[in-house]
């Protein structure tokens, strides 16, 4: 977040920005979570990200 990028580079650090997934949702309100919910309702488990296996 934008406040943490602040912090961090008031302690005299680096910040760099990165590029992200737009599927990777940020849910900080009540309308982010049913957002978050509909995309995952849109999708059968064949298609949703799975976590590589190490």
């Amino acid at each position: 977040s934008t406040d943490d990028a602040g912090l961090v580079e008031r302690l005299g650090e680096r910040v760099v920005v990165v590029t992200g997934e737009v599927s990777n949702l940020k849910i900080t309100r009540p309308s982010d979570l049913r957002l978050a919910r509909n995309v995952l309702n849109m999708k059968g488990p064949s298609e949703r990200p799975t976590h590589k296996k190490f």
